[in-house]
């Protein structure tokens, strides 16, 4: 009896120290943060075809609708995912074995702000590079995209930089996209006015998506309510596992 009542503690340790251990806790936050990322990226891109489907499309002619969805839902999710999270990410990557085994040491705050802005303006450089292969009438129609995307870039990688998402660029991207969709159906309509207002919109966007991306007023109060949010889900999944495993009663044996 003594040896079955031992056997329970024990065996209830070596499940605590399993859980606890590092590796175990590293594999549980990065599989949390992987799940949260997916998440609001496919809820970014139902966003964006809800928005399509009930804003751009009553007001593009029908041969351009097809243009409209590459444009607005299928190219914000992908070059986001391709410069924001692969690149900029591989490029983060590196600099943190830069760190760690080049110079052997923990970098400051102002080594940190550095490293960002040279992967954020990195991966915006060849955001604007790979626009240059889209065909243009001449060469000015081509530096100005190329202006144009890489400010842009600067946004998006920001936005995704500071707030640990790539969600909030693929919507910004979204809406420069179909501003800049709005713009073109409305010149073509001869109908200057709503386009200088969506090009007026697209600028005043990309502005405040950049002031957005480096602005630390309005992170303090997203990270707090991020915070306050991984905590309830957190809270909630321990109580989960808690009922799922009931803590082993120990039987005291009698005297």
């Amino acid at each position: 009896m003594n040896e079955i009542n031992g056997t329970a503690p024990s065996t209830r340790t070596n499940i605590d120290s399993f859980i606890n251990h590092p590796v175990v806790q590293t594999t549980k936050r990065c599989v949390f943060k992987a799940t949260i990322e997916a998440v609001s990226i496919v809820a970014s891109h139902v966003f964006l075809c809800i928005f399509t489907q009930f804003v751009m499309f009553p007001i593009v002619p029908r041969s351009m609708r097809s243009r409209v969805i590459s444009t607005v839902i299928i190219a914000p999710v992908h070059e986001e995912i391709l410069f924001r999270l692969i690149l900029q990410g591989i490029v983060h990557l590196l600099q943190k074995f830069k760190n760690r085994f080049i110079a052997k040491q923990a970098p400051n705050l102002q080594s940190l702000k550095a490293q960002e802005v040279f992967r954020v303006r990195t991966t915006a450089f060849l955001f604007g590079c790979i626009h240059l292969l889209n065909p243009h009438t001449h060469i000015l129609a081509a530096a100005i995209q190329f202006s144009v995307t890489t400010f842009a870039g600067l946004s998006y990688g920001y936005l995704a930089e500071k707030y640990k998402t790539i969600s909030l660029s693929i919507l910004a991207h979204g809406f420069s996209n179909a501003l800049a969709c709005g713009m073109v159906c409305y010149a073509n309509k001869n109908n200057n006015t709503k386009s200088v207002a969506c090009l007026t919109l697209w600028v005043f966007q990309e502005i405040f998506m950049y002031k957005l991306g480096t602005c630390d007023v309005i992170q303090n109060k997203f990270n707090s309510i991020t915070k306050s949010l991984k905590n309830s889900v957190a809270n909630m999944a321990d109580n989960i596992c808690k009922r799922l495993n009931p803590p082993i009663p120990v039987q005291v044996a009698a005297i």
